[in-house]
């Protein structure tokens, strides 16, 4: 856009000193007309006033005629300019604070996930420590009681606890599956995210004109140091430690002030003395060559896609999220997000299934329970296969039914 400026100057002097002498020489009727033809070449915007203005000057056939086309086109040129420079100060502004903020939050989320996903690891080595733990000292309380109900009924116990945690070891494995996925998805995430905000945040000149405007206020249109700017972002991950504090942005429901869905446009840019940004540029020189690139940017992961116009992209909500039917929804460019919420709906769901730890049976459920009586069967009548409800085993069923009773004198 620098080069507008100088264009502009350049034509204003050219063709001012030119249009006392249009009348005169023909030359110079094309010379007005290649200078104005070259700004809209340039400009690379069909201006429909201005080629009406253009195509009077061509027409025109009397001096009077030619003056007043003249003047209409260094009029509707000015306009053009006037237009040119506004959209420059609002295409390479600042990102607004209040648009990269959830990014920053986010962040911060991360750290919270990595612990959590190790939690979620210690929640299931726990379960399994606290059902073996049991286990054990009913075996103990056998041998010290010395008598072969205690001996029978700690046979059951640990029958029972062995079958609780064959049934477990499917989901077991596919929670640790989910914890492994959920911290490489929020990993990959958190990368993409900090490389762009240190990027942002450095890409600033000593006037504070940057690519980040200042979190303290939604309309501020000034930057600040990198250090100030990620200062309340967690661009590093922390050392990971096993806990549960809950995240800010990403939830059950989506990602909860992620509310841009079309990319980097102008939109979210501030405009007023903050024109400096390339990385935000709409011209396509100041990204790369003359043509500009040729396929979107995916800053932060897509979730800010910016397209060398700064046009909006296809709108793709990320805020408000569901599992359907068909799957999860596709949302284009922010897909990596979807997965990444995916996988942290999933990583809640085992925390509450796994949270309460393992906790032994009630009285009921061992006296129900077709592992219990077919250990101890297989013990006493020294057989094989499993229990079977019938009068050959009614002797069974009622011994069980008289070891496993509520109460702190039973075996329960």
């Amino acid at each position: 856009m620098e080069t507008i400026h100088a264009i502009s100057d350049l034509f204003f002097a050219q063709i001012t000193s030119l249009s006392f002498q249009y009348h005169r020489c023909s030359h110079t009727k094309k010379t007005i007309e290649i200078h104005l033809l070259t700004l809209i070449q340039y400009e690379k915007q069909p201006y429909l006033l201005f080629q009406i203005q253009l195509n009077q000057l061509r027409e025109a056939r009397s001096e009077k005629m030619r003056y007043s086309a003249l003047h209409s086109c260094l009029w509707v040129m000015f306009l053009l300019l006037f237009h040119a420079l506004n959209v420059d100060g609002n295409s390479k502004g600042a990102i607004q604070g209040a648009k990269w903020k959830p990014l920053c939050t986010l962040t911060a989320d991360a750290n919270k996930v990595y612990n959590r996903a190790l939690k979620l690891q210690t929640l299931i080595t726990d379960y399994t420590k606290a059902a073996t733990k049991l286990a054990v000292e009913a075996v103990a309380a056998a041998q010290k009681m010395q008598n072969a109900e205690a001996h029978a009924a700690a046979i059951g116990l640990v029958a029972e606890i062995r079958e609780q945690l064959k049934s477990k070891q499917p989901e077991i494995a596919r929670c640790y599956k989910v914890a492994v996925e959920t911290l490489a998805f929020i990993s990959y995430t958190h990368g993409r995210i900090a490389e762009f905000l240190e990027i942002m945040g450095h890409n600033r000149g000593a006037t504070n004109y940057g690519c980040l405007a200042k979190l303290s206020s939604p309309t501020s249109t000034t930057t600040d140091t990198a250090a100030a700017l990620l200062s309340t972002c967690k661009i590093k991950p922390d050392d990971i430690t096993a806990g549960s504090e809950p995240t800010a942005v990403l939830k059950m429901s989506g990602f909860d002030g992620m509310t841009h869905s079309t990319g980097l446009d102008n939109s979210i840019l501030t405009s007023t003395g903050n024109e400096n940004c390339v990385l935000t540029s709409a011209t396509a020189a100041d990204l790369n060559s003359d043509t500009g690139p040729q396929e979107d940017i995916p800053f932060a992961n897509g979730y800010f896609l910016k397209h060398q116009t700064n046009t909006a992209r296809t709108n793709h909500p990320i805020n408000s999220l569901s599992k359907q039917a068909s799957g999860l929804p596709n949302k284009g460019q922010n897909q990596q997000y979807v997965r990444l919420w995916d996988k942290y709906v999933q990583l809640e769901g085992w925390e509450t299934s796994f949270k309460a730890g393992f906790s032994k049976t009630d009285a009921e459920a061992l006296k129900q329970s077709t592992a219990v009586k077919t250990a101890i069967r297989n013990i006493i009548d020294n057989k094989s296969g499993a229990y079977e409800d019938n009068k050959e085993n009614e002797a069974i069923k009622q011994l069980v039914e008289k070891l496993f009773k509520p109460g702190e004198d039973n075996y329960t």
